[in-house]
């Protein structure tokens, strides 16, 4: 591209030069933006002479036109770690190494709690980068502070280990942008709400309203929330709340509870529950759905149980033509429940009213 230089009010005329080597003088397009900053009006000629006459630069490595590039500043990255006991998160000598864990300053923080016992109160709005919670043994307990709404930012990875316990109560709210798993005990109490970006793995127990403190308390988890054997989910304990669970996918191989005027939504399971897999339960006295659709609209096999108690009509359409309900399968309808099976039903195992 060529560069050009305006002569000036009064001069006359532009002058145009490619950019490139003149006596070994370097011109490229940054070295023009500094001449007509330099010369307001000049002779062109005088201009030619003096690129022609001048003494060599020196080069800098790189293409013509490189610039200079000043170093990037990289935030640090720091691991702090509870000390251990009773305290609040702001008191900065209870952690290690001393300072209150919160991003800012060009820091950013990796918090563990997990010494052998810990209870640490959230009595500021903090944002950290990864929480680990719980250790290898004893317990570890993180909550807001008593009567006060916190709120908690995790820009990465929630893990809860199973000597772990996060409780939020009183409008308290959670947010995690890199997923999580939990093998402890998470509740959430006093409408407070969590909202998790990407895959969430339950090897422990995930409740709402576990305190009774009311709600509506409110879970999200945007990708697939996977519930493993021998784990719980429970929204709405002591059935006197409308929380609400909203999931991108579920998977179950564990126990699955919605209690009175409580609700799980599927959002990106458009199918629902077509398989009550062996070893799993679901107990479902509240609402569940797949979009708009019941859940267990294409409802195909039943290995486990699955037990409807919410006094709600169900359609079930399988998708394979038959509901089949295995010799290890329980399908129980409670509570002035019905269900109409659209197709062939095939019974191995237990299928009861009442």
């Amino acid at each position: 591209m060529a560069a050009s230089l305006e002569a000036g009010r009064n001069c006359g005329g532009t002058f145009y030069l490619t950019p490139g080597r003149y006596r070994g003088t370097v011109i490229g397009s940054e070295s023009w933006r500094v001449f007509v900053k330099l010369f307001r009006c000049i002779s062109v000629s005088a201009l030619v002479l003096g690129l022609l006459a001048a003494p060599a630069l020196p080069q800098e490595s790189g293409s013509k036109d490189q610039k200079k590039v000043r170093p990037t500043k990289i935030d640090a990255s720091i691991n702090k770690s509870w000390n251990g006991g009773t305290g609040t998160w702001n008191t900065g000598a209870d952690w290690s190494p001393t300072g209150v864990p919160n991003n800012g300053g060009g820091n950013t923080y990796n918090v563990i709690i997990g010494t052998t016992s810990d209870t640490v109160s959230l009595d500021l709005n903090a944002t950290i980068s990864s929480l680990i919670l719980g250790g290898a043994s004893g317990l570890s307990i993180l909550q807001n502070l008593a009567n006060t709404t916190e709120s908690l930012t995790i820009n990465g990875p929630l893990t809860i280990n199973s000597t772990g316990q996060l409780l939020f109560k009183n409008q308290s709210s959670l947010v995690v942008t890199g997923g999580g798993t939990n093998a402890g005990f998470m509740d959430l109490d006093g409408k407070s709400t969590a909202n998790i970006t990407g895959n969430f793995t339950n090897t422990g127990t995930v409740t709402t309203n576990d305190f009774n403190l009311g709600g509506p308390n409110q879970l999200t988890v945007t990708g697939s929330f996977t519930n493993s054997a021998n784990s719980t989910l429970n929204i709405g304990v002591f059935n006197n709340t409308t929380d609400v669970a909203t999931l991108g996918s579920l998977v179950n191989n564990g126990t699955v509870q919605v209690s009175t005027g409580a609700t799980l939504n599927l959002t990106a399971q458009p199918a629902g529950i077509t398989d009550v897999v062996a070893g799993s339960t679901f107990q479902i006295w509240g609402t569940m759905k797949a979009g708009a659709a019941n859940a267990f609209a294409q409802l195909s096999s039943v290995e486990g149980n699955l037990e409807l108690f919410n006094g709600q009509s169900t359609t079930i359409t399988p998708g394979t033509g038959t509901l089949t309900v295995s010799n290890t399968g329980l399908f129980d309808l409670d509570g002035q429940t019905t269900a109409t099976v659209s197709g062939n039903l095939t019974n191995s195992g237990t299928v009861a009213t009442n």
